[in-house]
């Protein structure tokens, strides 16, 4: 029952608190936490956000003392764990998204393992607000550096995520919210919805016109195009005058023809 399952997460979370140097319980722990989101989320709609609520110290901003401890912990299946589950929670509630993006900005920069630190970056980036925090603290150019650090040769799955992430940041936040799916597109984009200029001082316009060169894979193609699809929407000259440098509209032509 949800009693049952609201009950179990506050005991999960107190044992989390109460033995924080054994790793094996911290492992067991969010594990556990791990589950039960998951499962709440394939049931989809009030399931999901009431399982967040079950993590939270009054109905709903989350506790997640934690799973921030265990973000620093030497045991890397604690991390891969605690940031799953809490870049889980922030997507469906009230939390520091600051402190988790700069968490996850850190770890890109300095090598941490992707494939715990994508899985939770591409999950935050569900939420409106957790992207705006994403791009303000450094968001496009820190992606911008790890995918071309990577190449067009590096790891297919990595390439996407990152992807997605940038495609992300060219939604229209204001009409996800309104109609109440955080990736919703807003087929009247402008430039006043976010700040196009990250894009052009990031170099990844370029990048994305090298990856879609190479196309690593079909899903990574199709998520870079479906980024500079947005911006192009934009209509500002300086992003499409990039575009052109780099040869886009002649990479579009080969594909349409």
């Amino acid at each position: 029952s949800p009693d049952d399952c609201k009950a179990l997460a506050k005991l999960l979370l107190k044992i989390a608190d109460n033995c924080t140097s054994n790793v094996p319980v911290q492992q067991y722990v969010f594990t556990r936490v791990e589950e039960m989101l998951s499962q709440s989320e394939e049931l989809g709609g009030a399931a999901a956000t009431n399982c967040a609520a079950w993590v939270t110290s009054d109905g709903q901003n989350l506790n997640d003392a934690p799973f921030v401890r265990a973000l620093h912990s030497p045991d890397a299946y604690s991390r891969q764990s605690s940031s799953a589950g809490l870049a889980h929670l922030l997507s469906k509630t009230c939390g520091d998204d600051r402190s988790f993006c700069l968490w996850i900005s850190e770890q890109l920069q300095t090598g941490g393992s992707l494939d715990f630190v994508l899985p939770a970056m591409t999950m935050l980036m569900r939420k409106p607000a957790a992207r705006q925090v994403f791009m303000e603290t450094g968001g496009v150019r820190t992606i911008t550096s790890v995918l071309t650090h990577l190449g067009p040769n590096g790891n297919a799955q990595f390439l996407y995520e990152l992807c997605f992430a940038l495609w992300t940041f060219t939604l229209s936040d204001a009409t996800a919210a309104r109609s109440g799916a955080d990736l919703n597109f807003k087929d009247d984009l402008t430039a006043d919805d976010f700040d196009f200029k990250v894009f052009l001082a990031a170099g990844t316009i370029p990048l994305l016109s090298e990856l879609i060169s190479a196309a690593p894979s079909r899903k990574v193609t199709r998520m870079a195009i479906s980024t500079l699809r947005n911006l192009a929407m934009l209509g500002v000259d300086e992003v499409l005058t990039e575009m052109l440098n780099v040869g886009i509209d002649r990479q579009m032509e080969t594909f349409i023809n």
